[in-house]
């Protein structure tokens, strides 16, 4: 055995082996390692993707506390078994895991790692941006180890199988291994096994030593260079120790930190139920004072606020008002004086909000200095903190509101930052909500003025059609139909390229369609005004010349016009007109206005003559100069930049200036400036149109004088009276006497007026004013109300008869004769009505109202004669009110009704109409006279529901009468003066006719002579407009008023009817027998047919029927009676008495 040991080939044999082994272990332990090491960065590698996975996984559960959710989350990771525990923590401590071992779990719920060898991993949970939570994860490194172990006892076994395999190689290869070599090889397998790498194997030789030497060589370098990274590994698991235990220090901070954070979560979450529910309150608002005390009481309850209160500003007081409030209110909010502006009760937070715009806290109310006024009752409320917000509605504040609470630092930053969310929203609401108040207001108006439009698109007087987007007429009003002479039926849908219309141009020329204003405004989308066009009238058969215009309309959203306005009126009276001025344009050369020409350049090229009279200069003078010569001197360069301004904007000028004459005299002018371009665009001339309004300019020192008198007789009005009164009134008061108010009214001045015209009228009230002044003292005032009502104020009234020796020389001297200018005498007289300071009233409305009274029972009593005022007027006033109501009730009740008086042919003695009067029968006083209730229905408006009532009545009668077999008749129906002019008369029988079926040529409307001649123009399109629908027109009581014939031809009327007054004296007076014979004749000429009413005699009827008169009315034949009996009338066959 020794031998054998010491045998080299053994010896060498038992060192390769050895060295095999040797290299085999070393070889086996840094794979270990190695394995180890990859291990452990598998396992790192799967706590990532695991806390990156949960991360993203766990979000919304942890929201939304889905704790089921979470735990099957956690089993499913949890079936990894290198997983030893998982544990969620939300950041309002909720915790939620599991391990595999349930008594580590308390130790993990309290925050501190598990013990053992794991490795960890904690990562947050995010939820909008917003950490909610976090999860730990624990991965146990034992099952590794194991994994390991079994890998490296599979790796010795293979290994060993290796070795022996090897050892028997090297028995068999040792008989030809040289033994330097080995040596070598086997000093360097001695040193890499001490770990020493700085020696390598020589190799001298390229045999199977050669190959070991190199073979183990590069195992050297290996080893040392996995050595390299094993050191590596080792620093870096030391510093990692070294942060995990610097990372405990952290999350102990941090739990401290979360703490305080839990605690502000509370708080938000206190003003975040409070911003919810206020939203949903603000969903259901309908009334913003509801608003207001639903957001103190979910400050109160959702907030647990102590007290909160909206304030809103008292401008006439500059004092917050206390609007709404919840919780404590009694104690604090009691007569609590918080001031809008900046004083000692303006400057704590409430106050400050509200001026300011902006919100802020106070956390501690008991030192805070800006709480000083209301400390007291606030510490006795228990209020130790504050908050106010402004509420602000459309960029300014409207409203404040205040909470408090019972603790100190109860308020924060990030609270005040959502709370002003919250009164934002407020705001917004009540933003949203005026809008819709507005918008629905404005709805309204649209509705209204859609209504106003379409009023006015049938009352216009000139032409209007509505054409589409092809030209198309699709709406036209009445004016249309008469200009064009086509009903709106012929005219739907016609185009201007229909040949029918014969458009022609100013010269004769054929009018293109394509040139037509309608077609041109569709075309280009710009309005067109002013085009001159000849079309042919169908109904006249004749030419008309139309000044036409048309507006494109467009749709919001569209650029191109959808539809378009033309208006035209009738020019050929105009056009006309316009010819003969051509014809004599040699004239407009000597206009009294000035022109002058400039170029571009503002050189003067012309003059006309006005300019050299106006302003001294000669034409030969000015030219080529600037008009600046002219200049006064008073304007400064502001007013001249504004000038050029409009000038170079809108190639127009107009406005007053002070120039300068050549003989230095400064003087004003209108100035008109008007830019010229060609048909370029280009600038030609500057167009000037002057005219010296120096007469003008004293006129206006004239408006101060007519603004306090009366124009005609130069006397105080009753502006200038109302002021004098007053003053009176308080001389009086302080020297403690009277003021005596007269009211003068002419007796039978209308007459006057009616026989010898306005203008004698007037003469009459000059003299007098000049009489009246005459007899009155420098002291007193006269004054003129207005038509032939006077007043005079008495100053100094010692005794009440004096007014009434003032009244009565009035009376005398107005009594006596007047002469006219025309050579006429008249005679007139006075009634006046007295009131008196302070007896009938203290102000001016009332000592007038008083004398107005006194007046009106002085007139009633017989006129010449003067009244004070007393009590009993009052209660006739009153009685005139009674009247008034009951009027109004017979109307409601229907206590009205209407009787028919018959109007009979004279020819044929047959009935062939009657005229409808309206007879009042009252349960209490029977039938009342219409002398006593008409007047009365006119002065308060009633006129116009009685004159509808009879209206529709006779129309339904007359209908009942036809329906029944009786001869059509015609109905005349009275329209009143204030019905015509209160009442739109043609919409109201067109109504009235519609309603009952009564064909219009059977109905008669009855108009007086002053209704017509008061409004001239509009009773023509009125009588017009009647006239269209088919009625007959009468002129009721003719000869009682202007009685101008040459007037009334200008009208459409039928009849003329000859007022009772003429008839009753017939055939005793000649003069009325002459009136009447004329005006039959008159009327006959103008192709009128005649009616004479109140014929009672059969003398009047003879006469009558001599002149020619067509028709009569009166009790000869009939007084009016109810319908039953006119039937009866008509029944029996009555013919003429």
């Amino acid at each position: 055995m020794p031998a054998l040991f010491n045998s080299i080939r053994t010896k060498i044999a038992i060192a390769l082996s050895l060295i095999v082994v040797a290299i085999f272990t070393v070889y086996t332990l840094r794979v270990y390692e190695q394995a180890r090491l990859d291990g452990m960065a598998e396992l790192d590698e799967l706590s990532a993707r695991m806390a990156s996975r949960l991360s993203a996984n766990l979000d919304l559960p942890l929201w939304e506390v889905d704790s089921g959710w979470i735990t099957k989350i956690i089993d499913t990771e949890m079936s990894d078994k290198h997983v030893y525990a998982i544990f969620v923590i939300g950041d309002n401590r909720q915790f939620l895991g599991k391990a595999r071992n349930e008594q580590w779990q308390p130790v993990a719920r309290s925050g501190n790692n598990l013990k053992g060898d794991f490795i960890t991993r904690d990562a947050g949970i995010l939820h909008d941006g917003r950490k909610i939570g976090s999860v730990k994860i624990f991965i146990a490194k034992k099952f590794m180890d194991e994994d390991l172990e079994r890998m490296v006892l599979r790796q010795v076994l293979v290994a060993a199988v290796l070795v022996a395999v090897l050892l028997g190689t090297i028995a068999v290869l040792l008989s030809r291994i040289v033994l330097k070599p080995l040596r070598s090889v086997l000093e360097t397998t001695g040193a890499i096994a001490r770990g020493d790498y700085s020696r390598d194997a020589a190799v001298e030789q390229h045999d199977e030593i050669g190959l070991l030497a190199t073979g183990i060589n590069a195992m050297k370098d290996s080893l040392q260079s996995r050595e390299a990274e094993r050191d590596s590994a080792l620093r870096q698991l030391r510093q990692q120790s070294l942060e995990l235990g610097h990372a405990n220090i952290r999350l102990e901070e941090e739990l401290a930190e979360r703490k305080l954070a839990e605690m502000k979560i509370r708080n938000l979450n206190r003003v975040y139920a409070v911003l919810s529910n206020i939203n949903k309150a603000i969903v259901r608002m309908s009334d913003p004072a509801e608003l207001f005390d639903t957001a103190c009481k979910i400050a109160v309850a959702d907030g647990q606020f102590s007290l909160a209160w909206v304030g809103t500003p008292d401008l006439e007081r500059k004092l917050l008002r206390v609007t709404a409030s919840a919780g404590m209110s009694g104690v604090y909010l009691d007569d609590l004086h918080i001031s809008l502006q900046n004083d000692e009760f303006g400057r704590g937070p409430t106050g400050t909000a509200y001026r300011e715009g902006r919100s802020l806290f106070c956390n501690d109310i008991e030192h805070d200095p800006r709480m000083q006024p209301w400390r007291g009752k606030l510490l006795e409320a228990g209020l130790r903190s504050s908050i106010a917000l402004p509420i602000k509605v459309r960029g300014g504040v409207r409203a404040t509101f205040s909470c408090y609470a019972a603790e100190t630092d109860f308020f924060d930053e990030q609270e005040l930052k959502l709370l002003d969310e919250m009164v934002a929203d407020v705001g917004f609401a009540f933003e949203v909500w005026e809008l819709d108040q507005e918008r629905r207001q404005a709805e309204t108006a649209a509705r209204e003025r859609e209504e106003r439009f379409r009023l006015l698109f049938q009352s216009m007087l000139h032409g209007v059609v509505y054409q589409n987007e092809r030209g198309e007429i699709i709406a036209a009003n009445p004016a249309a139909e008469r200009i064009l002479g086509l009903s709106l039926e012929q005219m739907q849908g016609r185009t201007p390229i229909d040949p029918d219309w014969r458009s022609i141009h100013e010269d004769g020329a054929t009018f293109p369609a394509e040139q037509h204003p309608a077609m041109v405004a569709l075309r280009t989308g710009k309005a067109v005004s002013d085009v001159i066009m000849g079309v042919h009238n169908p109904q006249l058969d004749a030419l008309r010349w139309l000044n036409v215009s048309a507006v494109p309309q467009f749709k919001a959203d569209e650029s191109e016009p959808y539809q378009v306005f033309t208006t035209f009126m009738d020019v050929t009276e105009r056009k006309l007109a316009e010819d003969r001025l051509r014809q004599s344009a040699a004239i407009i050369d000597s206009t009294r206005e000035g022109v002058i020409v400039t170029d571009p350049d503002n050189r003067i090229v012309m003059v006309n003559h006005a300019f050299s009279d106006i302003t001294g200069y000669a034409e030969q003078e000015v030219r080529d100069k600037t008009p600046s010569l002219l200049a006064s001197g008073q304007h400064d360069h502001e007013f001249y930049a504004a000038m050029w301004a409009g000038i170079t904007g809108a190639d127009h000028w107009q406005g007053e200036i002070w120039n300068r004459r050549k003989n230095g005299e400064v003087y004003p002018e209108l100035l008109s400036i008007n830019a010229v371009r060609d048909e370029h665009g280009k600038l030609v001339n500057y167009v000037g149109v002057f005219a010296d309004i120096s007469k003008l300019k004293a006129s206006e020192e004239r408006l101060d004088f007519l603004a306090h008198h009366d124009p005609l007789t130069r006397l105080p009005n009753r502006l200038l009276m109302n002021s004098r009164i007053e003053h009176a009134i308080e001389v009086a008061a302080r020297d403690q006497q009277k003021v005596a108010l007269l009211v003068i009214d002419l007796d039978r001045f209308k007459d006057v007026n009616d026989s010898y015209g306005h203008a004698m009228g007037d003469e009459l009230l000059q003299q007098v004013a000049d009489r009246l002044s005459s007899r009155l003292r420098s002291v007193d005032t006269l004054t003129r109300l207005g038509g032939d009502e006077f007043t005079v104020l008495l100053e100094g009234v010692a005794h009440d008869e004096d007014a009434a020796r003032v009244a009565n020389d009035i009376i005398t001297a107005l009594s006596e004769p007047w002469w006219l200018s025309n050579g006429a005498e008249i005679s007139v007289g006075a009634s006046v009505g007295i009131s008196l300071f302070p007896e009938h009233g203290g102000k001016a409305p009332e000592l007038f109202q008083h004398a107005d009274a006194a007046l009106y029972q002085a007139k009633a009593e017989g006129r010449g004669r003067y009244k004070y005022f007393t009590e009993a007027m009052t209660r006739n006033a009153r009685a005139r009110i009674d009247m008034e109501n009951k009027l109004r009730d017979a109307l409601d009740w229907g206590d009205l009704c209407v009787y028919y008086q018959p109007q009979v042919d004279i020819a044929s003695g047959r009935i062939t109409g009657a005229e409808a009067l309206v007879r009042w029968l009252d349960k209490q006083q029977g039938l009342i006279s219409p002398a006593q209730f008409i007047p009365l229905a006119e002065e308060t408006g009633l006129i116009g529901r009685i004159g509808e009532f009879v209206l529709r009545e006779t129309c339904r009668q007359g209908r009942r009468w036809l329906d029944a077999g009786y001869p059509r008749l015609t109905l005349a129906v009275n329209l009143s003066p204030r019905q015509i002019q209160r009442t739109d008369i043609g919409t109201l029988v067109n109504s009235a006719l519609a309603d009952s079926g009564f064909p219009a040529a059977s109905l008669e409307l009855e108009l007086t002579e002053s209704a017509l001649m008061e409004r001239e123009e509009e009773a023509i399109a009125m009588l017009n407009q009647l006239r269209a629908i088919g009625v007959h027109l009468a002129i009721d009581d003719f000869g009682t008023g202007y009685s101008s014939l040459s007037y009334l031809k200008r009208f459409p009327l039928d009849i003329l009817k000859i007022d009772k007054s003429f008839v009753d004296d017939i055939p005793f007076h000649q003069d009325d027998m002459e009136i009447a014979a004329a005006i039959i004749s008159m009327g006959h000429s103008l192709g009128f047919k005649i009616l004479a009413e109140g014929v009672e005699t059969v003398e009047q009827l003879d006469f009558l029927t001599k002149q020619g008169c067509d028709m009569y009315q009166g009790y000869l034949k009939s007084k009016p009676l109810p319908a039953i009996e006119f039937e009866r009338l008509l029944a029996s066959g009555l013919t003429r008495t």
